[in-house]
Order: structure tokens, then sequence, then C-alpha cells
């Protein structure tokens, strides 16, 4: 066969014929069914040839053209279309082995590839019951879970939530069996004989058997308890339980019918109870309801009719074999505004009424949503509660049930057009010092000039609702002054600490003396600690060039701390030379002044080393009485016993002559000072 196929070649190559230039040649059917005619151009021999062919054969037939036949065995090794256009079929053959390679390849790698998680059905203890592999984006079938004595098999969890067996796994899982202990439900026949018995677990219910006890003559009535009580299958089991059937004697129906068969109708969202009267009225079996049509309205056990949408459709009430029918018309409700409602619908900018539509029928409890169809005009609440925002009309709307009731709304004034406040838009506030803002409401004319305002941040500055800012702490925040129709201002606030006390410290309280070679350290410290300072500390220097030679004063590297030394022009004097020391920070004077004495041939006096007070660090007395102030001075043998005082609010109390009075209503600190500059502060409390 090979043979035959080379051998066809060899004769179309002598031919200068490529096998190209033959399947495109005409085609035609040879005698023999399995060969085929294919019409090309003539070869021009320069001498008759001839061809000895066991698979084709050349027969001239005309000058200008030549058949050749092609056999089944040429077509197995090389098959070829039968028209020339069919070369676009043998294109669309190979797409066509290309895309199922791919979608082979695509399947494998699917297959073969998709990552796959372990769940691990777990239990209670941890140990592991089984593993199993689990696709990405798959589910996992749930496991029978093993038995355990006195409990029942409630759930698989995953990390203490009942698991979603729909939901696809995208990790390792490890489920956990979760029981709960077991009771038994028995169920007994009428004459106290085993029906049935389960297994529930505590808190769970149990469910209502599908089937009763069958008694020739009886009807199944209900299960019973023990203290001869209707058992509710909503009930939570927490016990061993027995219920007992009741049955009664069976009595067969022979009728069932509506007392009224039309004008039956039901709101939508409303239930209304259609009852069928079965005879005889003792009969045993119980009534089945049914809706021809359950997107109308739905119906349950005991007759109970909801509309659902409006529509028409039928009511089934069957008993055994009987039947009784009615039409329900579910209609929808009725929201309107009255007309009492829409001939007073004005309101005044700033003014609130209260809009609320009738409702048809009176007695159905409907959910009301309220919207303006522009707020800029006028705003509604949740209870229909409408306020004028800005003059114009707009349209009010309430809906219920699908359905909608609309009424214009008239709001009449003058609204505001702009704010802002008499202080600027920017302040600069110490903390603990109040200030009240002085809004402008423009135009003056304006119906409501109430502004409301709101700070961004409580922790840094508050506003009252009259207006007034309450710096609390250092930092930034805006004030928003507010009107009724949303114009607003914006204040930004930046609450700074305000110095409010410098004090001298040094480090020898005992002594203000100071020899050759000897130096005093004075620290200048101010209070609050968090006080914003913005200049330097002022130290007062020794006023002419000869205090300046008996007195050597350098700072520190701290400009808060100045040191005091004996001059070389201090020696021989006959006399105590002194200076005092102070300081001013950001325009604060130092409370308490030191003054250093330099030591000489003279007699040393003895200065103050503490100073304290019998009435202790804490006073309260009433605004316009007096007390008398005792300062005990140690050592007993100082030279200076004087004390002055000075009072951080003289309009609250002062001390004059060692007796502090009372003024006002308030708080202060009193101060007392010793010649050398010991200091003890009293907190003092002045009331009504």
């Amino acid at each position: 066969m090979d043979n035959d196929y080379n051998d066809i070649n060899k004769e179309n190559s002598e031919k200068n014929m490529s096998l190209d230039e033959l399947f495109d040649a005409p085609v035609e059917q040879a005698n023999d069914p399995d060969d085929y005619f294919y019409t090309i151009p003539k070869a021009q021999p320069e001498e008759p040839e001839v061809y000895e062919e066991d698979a084709s054969e050349i027969i001239y037939d005309e000058p200008e053209t030549e058949k050749v036949i092609i056999s089944k065995a040429e077509k197995k090794h090389n098959p070829i279309p039968e028209r020339k256009e069919n070369k676009k079929g043998k294109g669309i053959a190979v797409i066509a082995i290309v895309l199922v390679l791919a979608l082979v390849a695509g399947a494998y790698f699917i297959f073969f590839r998709t990552k796959k998680f372990d769940v691990s059905f777990i239990d209670e203890s941890g140990n592991i019951i089984e593993t199993v592999k689990v696709k990405e984006g798959s589910t996992v079938g749930l496991i029978e879970a093993p038995k355990k004595e006195g409990y029942v098999f409630i759930e698989w969890q995953l990390n203490g939530k009942k698991y979603d067996a729909t939901s696809l796994v995208g990790s390792d899982l490890k489920l956990k069996a979760f029981y709960k202990k077991a009771f038994n439900v028995t169920f007994l026949t009428e004459d106290k004989k085993d029906f049935l018995k389960v297994e529930v677990g505590e808190g769970e219910k149990v469910e209502k058997p599908e089937k009763v006890p069958e008694v020739k003559d009886k009807a199944f009535v209900a299960w019973m308890t023990e203290d001869n009580k209707i058992y509710s299958f909503d009930s939570a089991v927490t016990k061993d339980l027995t219920l007992v059937a009741k049955m009664k004697k069976y009595v067969k129906p022979t009728g069932i019918a509506y007392s009224q068969k039309d004008n039956n109708f039901v709101y939508v969202n409303q239930t209304k109870a259609y009852k069928a009267v079965v005879t005889p009225s003792n009969t045993t079996e119980t009534v089945s309801y049914t809706s021809s049509d359950p997107t109308i309205f739905s119906v349950d056990q005991n007759g109970n009719v909801k509309g659902l949408k409006e529509g028409k459709a039928t009511l089934r009430a069957k008993v055994e074999d009987l039947t009784a029918e009615i039409y329900i018309t579910v209609k929808n409700i009725s929201i309107e505004f009255s007309e009492l409602l829409k001939n007073n619908n004005k309101i005044k900018i700033g003014e609130t009424k209260t809009f609320i539509p009738d409702i048809t029928p009176v007695d159905m409890s409907v959910e009301l949503t309220y919207e303006s169809s522009d707020p800029s005009i006028f705003k509604v609440d949740k209870d229909g509660k409408v306020t004028g925002v800005n003059e114009g009309k707009a349209v009010l709307r309430a809906k219920g049930n699908n359905v909608t009731a609309e009424m214009n709304i008239t709001v009449e004034g003058v609204p505001v057009t702009d704010v802002s406040a008499k202080e600027g838009n920017s302040l600069r506030l110490a903390r603990g010092k109040d200030i009240t803002l002085t809004p402008v409401v423009l135009p003056e004319n304006a119906t409501i000039k109430t502004l409301k305002y709101e700070s961004s941040d409580e922790s840094i500055a508050k506003v009252s609702e009259s207006g007034v800012i309450t710096p609390v702490s250092k930092g930034n925040c805006q004030i928003t002054l507010r009107s009724h129709n949303d114009k607003t201002y914006v204040i930004n606030v930046e609450v700074y600490v305000q110095l409010e006390r410098l004090e001298l410290q040094y480090d020898q309280p005992s002594e203000t003396y100071i020899g050759q070679g000897e130096s005093v350290t004075i620290t200048a410290k101010y209070f609050p600690e968090d006080a914003d300072i913005s200049g330097t500390i002022q130290w007062t220097q020794p006023p002419n060039a000869g205090e300046r030679n008996l007195f050597g004063v350098s700072f520190s590297n701290n400009d808060y701390t100045l040191i005091v030394s004996a001059g070389p022009g201090a020696m021989g004097l006959n006399y105590n030379p002194s200076y005092m020391v102070s300081a001013s920070l950001d325009g604060i004077e130092a409370s308490n002044p030191i003054t250093i004495y330099i030591k000489t041939d003279q007699p040393t006096e003895v200065f103050p080393t503490n100073i304290t007070f019998s009435e202790g660090n804490s006073v309260k007395i009433a605004k316009g009485s007096s007390m008398t102030l005792h300062p005990t001075i140690t050592p007993d043998n100082a030279t200076y016993k004087d004390v002055s005082y000075s009072s951080s609010n003289e309009s609250v109390a002062i001390v004059s002559s060692g007796e502090l009075k009372g003024l006002s209503a308030g708080s202060c600190v009193i101060t007392a000072s010793t010649v050398n500059g010991l200091t003890y502060v009293i907190n003092v409390e002045v009331t009504e």
C-alpha cells in the first residue's frame, strides 16, 4: 500500500505536478467507488510516453487537460479534500485539535493541581476521628459522629459555632463534635403501651411524631403530659418525659361550609380568620386549609389568612373527602393625607408641625416612612414632624405597604443667608479662660436667628448652647456656628497654657550668706509646668559697678539657673553687702525675690531656715470674716522673723498685718515669705 502511494507521488512529480496542485484540481467520481478523477492541465511531453500503473491511470481526454485517478490507497496515506475550498477545513480541524488539547490540559490542571485542604473531625477531647482531603472552593461532607453514652450528638462546630455544611473550604479546618446530655422522651398509647422512644439533647425540642396511635372507632386528639396537660412541642426538654396519646370516639364529618361566601377580603399584611364550619360539630377530624395562590395570601392550619399582595385567590378548607371554597380578595391599604391637613399646609421657617396621614383600615398597624422632596425647604423625621428650613414649596411623602401618600408643604419666612462671629475665624485662647462668642446672623430680619454650636474636639475646647467657649487642654480644634438652614461659620481655635507664676529656688535653704570662694545657685521655676513660653528669663543684675565688684554673677547652661558668688572686692569690709536677686518671664515677676549677703568680719546674722503655720496649708473662711495666721519661724534665735504675704487673687482674699480677710466667694493662694526668701503656700477657699 505504501508502494502505491510512492508510485503516485513519483508519477505526479514526473508531470511537474505537486500534490497541492492535484488537490486543487476539479474532482468527479470514477467507476470504482474507491477512486476519484481529478482534471489537471495536460502536460506536453517531447515524446509520447507509456505509463505502467497499478494504482493510477492517465487518460488523454482532451488536448488541454487530463484526468488523474486517485485510488483509495493514496487517500488513506494522504487524504485530500474533495473541493479546493476545503483547505480551510484543514485549518479549522487543526484549531479544533489544539482547543481540545488545551481543554484536556486545563482539566488536568484543575483536577491534579487544585489545592487541597485537610478537614479533621475531632472529638470533645481534641482527638482526631477522621481527616478528609477537600479541594479548595468545595464543600465537605459531614461524617457521622461517634456515639457517646448518656449524650446526644447535636452538631459539628467550628470555633464554638455550628459549622455551615454549605460553606466553601478555603483553609485547613478542625470540626469538633458537640454533644448535649440526653433525656428520654417516651410516647405511650392510650392504654400506656410503648409507642415510640427518642433521645433528645438537654434544652432541645422533641419533634412531634409524624404517626399517631390508631385505635378502631377512635381519633387521636393530642399528646398529654403525666399531669394530663396538652404538651407543647415548642418547649425545651430539661428532663425525661412520658407523653400519653389522648383519644376520643371517632365522629365522621358529614359536611363543611363557610358561613359567608361573598365579599370576603383582607388587606395586604392584615390577618383575618376564615374558619370553615364542620358538621357535626363534634367531629374528631381536623380541617386543613390551602391557598390556590400563596403569593396572593397565605393561610395557616387554623384558617388565619394573611394578605400578601393585591389579587384574588381561592381559600380551600378540607376535611377527609369534603371540601369548601371561597374567594378571598386581597386589597392594598389606603394612605391619604386628610383635606384638613392639606388645607393647613403652611409652616414658618424654624417651625415644626406633625403631618400624619389617615390609614384605611383604621385598625391596621402600618409602619410609615416619611421623606421630603427637597430637604433644603423642609426636613421631616421618622414620626412625620416637619421643620421649615427655607422659604419655598416641597412635597411631603408618607410610604407604607408599597403605598405612597403626598401633600404639598409651603414654608414661609426670611431664611438665614450668612453666619459669622465678631471674634473672627481664628482664636488663640488660654486654657481655663472662657470666652463668649458674639454671632452675626444675616439678614437682620431673618425669621430664625438661633444658632447651634459644635466643637470638633471637646477634649480641646467645649462650647455651650449659648456660645461660651471653654478651653480645656492644649491643642487645636474647630468651633462651628450653624443656623437652622445649615449655614455655617467655622472658627479655628488654638488652646495654649498661660504662664501663671514664677518662683525662685536655691540650693542653700538654710543660709543665704556666701563668703570668699562660695556661691549660691538660684533656679527659676514657672507654673504650670506645661505653660507655653514665648520669651526668655530676665534676671536682675547688681545695679552699679561697685556692687558688681562685690558679687560675681554667672549663668549655667540653662538660662533658668543663676549662680551668685562673692567677688574679690568683698574682703575687708566692715559691713555685710547684699544683692537682691529676682527674675521675670513673659511679664510675670518672680513671687519670692531672694536677698544674698556676703560674709565679712561683722557679727553673723541668723536667718530663718524654715517657716510653717499652725493653720496648715489649707484654710476655709467665710466671706466678710477674718482670722489671724500664726507662723512659726525656725530657728528660734533667727535674727529676722518678719513674714510678708501676697495673694494670687486679691479680690478673693488678702493678708494684712497677719490677718487673713475673706472678700468674695472663690479660691486663691496666699504665699508667706521670710526675709531670706523662704516661702509657705496656703490654699484659701472663701465661702458665701
